[in-house]
């Protein structure tokens, strides 16, 4: 219940603040060691979410998690569609998701692929990647890690995605130069 209220805490500050960009946050219930096994998100960011998708297969252990049962869907958040039982890949299209919404799922029930009666733990689920699709066309990437608060569970850290090099203007305009001088000298051999 306290992963709730800080979610929901979360939620309310990301309204308060001016024009945010497009952001998922997410945890697990704790313990670690808990069979039980609840996400709770929320969209903290101004655009709304179309869709999200929870990875198995990014797991930090040996074998990809493989979602034997989705539980039960709650939260403010509007659901579509959803799919991924029996897959290590879960998916959910949303009519409304906007910001400040909440989305839950509890009762997850998680196995390792082949081992259909493994029984995950919460602490099992560390590095399950959520990717979020904005209505505007962004994506933001996240993983689950280990709750800085001992045995609390697991909370969503935004993957950072590398900057797409950009070409400084001088070095454009160098290159346009010699490509010009290159096409004059060619023009004059002719």
């Amino acid at each position: 219940m306290n992963k709730i209220k800080t979610l929901l805490l979360c939620a309310g500050l990301a309204l308060a603040a001016p024009a945010a960009s497009a952001s998922v946050i997410g945890a697990t219930n704790g313990p670690d060691d808990s069979f039980t096994i609840d996400f709770f998100f929320g969209n903290s960011g101004a655009p709304a979410i179309s869709s999200l998708t929870i990875d198995g297969t990014t797991a930090v252990g040996a074998l990809d998690v493989i979602w034997d049962f989705i539980g039960a869907i709650g939260g403010s958040a509007v659901v579509g569609s959803s799919a991924g039982e029996d897959t290590s890949i879960m998916s959910f299209l949303f009519n409304s998701f906007a910001m400040g919404d909440t989305f839950s799922l509890s009762g997850i029930d998680p196995d390792y692929v082949g081992l259909p009666s493994a029984g995950l733990t919460i602490i099992d689920l560390v590095g399950v990647t959520v990717t979020a699709l904005f209505s505007d066309q962004s994506t933001a990437v996240a993983r689950f890690i280990d709750d800085p608060n001992r045995g609390a569970g697991l909370v969503l850290e935004l993957v950072p995605v590398a900057p797409i090099p950009v070409p400084v203007p001088a070095s454009m305009l160098l290159g346009g130069l010699a490509a010009l001088a290159l096409a004059a000298r060619r023009r004059r051999q002719v």
